[in-house]
């Protein structure tokens, strides 16, 4: 495939990322807690803390895409290196912006299996 035809798909999948984010969680239940307070309850920094077989299971393919698209869309991500460091980015940014718009959960878990995801897919087609 044409290089353009990657961008249209990386980006086709970042867009539904964001939207289904958004239609699956809405609003966190805030319940009278300030905003800080909100963001902090919504934040699980612990490795593996109260995260279902579920959750693992999506986090984990939810970012297979990227090992597929990024290399292609962006071929200095075809080394190990940039693409650990852009795909963790990637993954970082998405759930702080979830995060900070109370959409979603900011779960160091979540960031793992998603980062590894897409790193077996990366490898596997490498």
């Amino acid at each position: 495939m044409k290089k353009s035809t990657y961008k249209y798909l990386l980006t086709i999948y970042l867009i539904l990322m964001i939207f289904i984010s958004y239609i699956n969680q809405g609003i966190n239940n805030i319940g009278g807690l300030s905003y800080f307070e909100a963001i902090c309850h919504s934040t699980n920094l612990v490795p593996l803390h109260s995260i279902s077989i579920k959750q693992c299971i999506i986090s984990f393919v939810q970012f297979m895409p990227l090992g597929y698209l990024l290399p292609r869309v962006f071929p200095k991500l075809n080394s190990n290196k940039n693409f650990i460091i852009s795909s963790f980015i990637i993954i970082i940014i998405f759930k702080l912006v979830k995060l900070l718009t109370l959409t979603g959960y900011f779960d160091i878990s979540s960031i793992f299996l998603g980062f590894v995801g897409s790193y077996i897919i990366y490898r596997i087609l490498k």
